[in-house]
């Protein structure tokens, strides 16, 4: 891992650093893959 210039990061090298999140909702993901957005209805489907 590369520290930004004038950092110094005082830890035993052997140190692990974690960063735990929490993983996106269903809603969440639909929103990024351009899915309709959380609490929108879905658009009327067409009548043939």
């Amino acid at each position: 891992m590369q520290l930004p210039a004038g950092t110094e990061l005082k830890a035993d090298p052997e140190t692990l650093v974690v960063n735990v999140v929490p993983a996106p909702t269903a809603a969440q993901l639909d929103v990024e893959e351009g899915g309709e957005a959380a609490g929108e209805p879905a658009a009327p489907a067409a009548e043939s």
